[in-house]
């Protein structure tokens, strides 16, 4: 494996059957607003269509009634300073003002589409629409119906846009923006929806499905502000692809669902503790019995074990049946959505967790960001992960990968969660279990590349053998960069883009590249 930083920004679409064959870039701050092209400038680059909708708007031309409230392009063109940037290639602004920029496609026509995610962290949920900038410029609206937020992924396959969208795969009609879902019924309630889309030389869609939860148990994490998804879904829990029986233990977390107000208390930066009212009864437990009994219930704490909704307890040997539409899986379908089958599951796989093909088309690139520390059951040093698959080779598929039980990956290899490396101070004392039984495999399969520590990695794109960007055959990650303090604690502090921060350490917010062979 091969492994090379590129850039400090993160990757989201690599376009590929145009000559010019430009990487679009959207950075990351606080909100994701701009999105850039990054050309090889020892190439004479044919015009990149996008850049004259920049160009358009520069000159004042009127900006369509429907995307006025965006004001897209509007103001001073961002600056391409802070970027780090390989050496014969160059960097320049297409679209910015944007609100949260997720996915770029191209139709071999010379149109371009974004997609607006409609969801990011923290609560901010605009309304999730795809754009379209035709080879003249004009940027307008194709669709903001139907499809739900976060908008993850969008993929251009045969004159058809194919959306990743929360607990859904849809097509858009790239011409009329006629909205259709074909995968439905997804678990994509809680922390990571379904993921980014690629197609394989067999003509099947693969999609990266990610995991409810942070290690497989509902905590107090999925009710913080960060996630905040616990209190509109109370019942959602990670569902895996086969039968699993777990090991039968048990997590105690104040009952968030009680009523009444809670006591959210900073311990330090973006960390809270969360508790009930004390107005609510002192020392009473719940009997783990069932979310419904303790919603609105006023027990100050409640039991819930891996694989199930907040307040539900599990015990030894208990059965949890699997499902073809699983949580922290891969899945593949037909191009029309039917004949859904189970690729790979046991990945943890993250918001916009990457998904690619390799120049042969046969081997599936992912991307899997290492557990957390946080929730009921933190994990300290899981490594960010890259897995290559061999879809060709049916002995390859419905393999299970390591989670919620294995962990790490320093010398591409994952060790059980017992091992006390794993343990993480704000776990208390108590070591870490197993919270399956009986393991699918007595073998988790090996890492294809070990991205590095809570370095966020992203979605991916392959290169094109025969584009004029080079890199033919490479795959491009990008690294979001961590979300400490809220995901890890480190020894040292880490760089973040605030004012008058003046730490040295910067982990993630680059673009590597991937020798998809080695």
């Amino acid at each position: 494996m091969s492994c090379n930083n590129i850039h400090p920004t993160d990757i989201h679409r690599y376009q590929r059957k145009t000559t010019n064959a430009f990487v679009t870039i959207t950075t990351i701050a606080i909100l994701v607003t701009s999105i850039f092209t990054i050309t090889n400038s020892y190439i004479i680059p044919k015009p990149v269509y996008g850049l004259t909708a920049g160009q358009r708007a520069q000159q004042n031309t009127a900006i369509p009634p429907e995307l006025a409230a965006s004001t897209i392009n509007s103001g001073k063109t961002p600056s391409t300073g802070i970027f780090n940037i390989t050496k014969g290639y160059i960097i320049k602004p297409v679209l910015w003002n944007l609100t949260l920029p997720s996915s770029v496609a191209f139709d071999g026509k010379g149109n371009m589409f974004v997609a607006e995610a409609g969801m990011g962290f923290g609560g901010l949920q605009p309304t999730p629409r795809i754009l379209k900038i035709d080879v003249n410029g004009t940027v307008s609206l194709l669709t903001d119906r139907i499809l739900v937020g976060p908008i993850t992924n969008i993929v251009y396959h045969q004159g058809e846009l194919y959306v990743a969208n929360k607990a859904k795969i849809s097509t858009v009609n790239p011409v009329n923006g006629a909205t259709k879902d074909i995968i439905t019924g997804l678990p994509a309630g809680g922390d990571h929806p379904t993921n980014q889309i690629a197609f394989g030389a067999d003509g099947r869609l693969y999609f990266a499905q990610g995991s409810a939860t942070n290690s497989g148990v509902v905590g107090e994490d999925s009710f913080s502000p960060n996630l905040g998804w616990l209190a509109s879904f109370p019942f959602v829990h990670d569902i895996p692809a086969n039968n699993i029986t777990l090991t039968g233990q048990n997590f105690d977390t104040p009952n968030l669902l009680a009523d009444g107000p809670k006591d959210v208390h900073v311990v330090k930066d973006f960390i809270a503790k969360i508790s009930t009212t004390k107005t609510n009864k002192p020392d009473i437990t719940s009997s783990g019995k069932g979310t419904g009994a303790v919603s609105g219930n006023v027990t100050v704490n409640v039991t819930t074990g891996a694989f199930m909704a907040f307040g539900n307890s599990t015990h030894k040997g208990q059965l949890v049946k699997g499902d073809v539409r699983c949580s922290a899986c891969i899945l593949s379908a037909k191009p029309d959505g039917t004949d859904l089958k189970l690729v790979a599951w046991g990945m943890r796989l993250d918001a916009f967790t990457g998904l690619t093909f390799d120049q042969s088309g046969k081997h599936l690139i992912v991307t899997d960001p290492g557990a957390e520390e946080r929730g009921s059951r933190p994990i300290k040093g899981d490594e960010d992960k890259i897995w290559r698959i061999d879809v060709s080779n049916p002995s390859n598929l419905g393999k299970w990968y390591g989670w919620p039980d294995y962990f790490g990956g320093k010398n591409k290899e994952l060790k059980p969660v017992t091992d006390p490396q794993f343990r993480s101070p704000r776990g208390g004392s108590k070591p870490l279990q197993f919270v399956m039984q009986n393991h699918p495999s007595p073998l988790v399969p090996k890492l294809f590349a070990d991205a590095g520590y809570a370095v966020k990695l992203t979605e991916a794109a392959l290169s094109h053998p025969n584009s004029n960007f080079g890199f033919g055959g490479m795959a491009f990650i990008g690294e979001y960069g961590t979300h400490a303090p809220f995901t890890h604690e480190f020894l040292q502090k880490v760089k973040e883009y605030l004012p008058g921060n003046n730490n040295k350490t910067i982990i993630g917010q680059k673009i590597i590249k991937l020798d998809t062979k080695t």
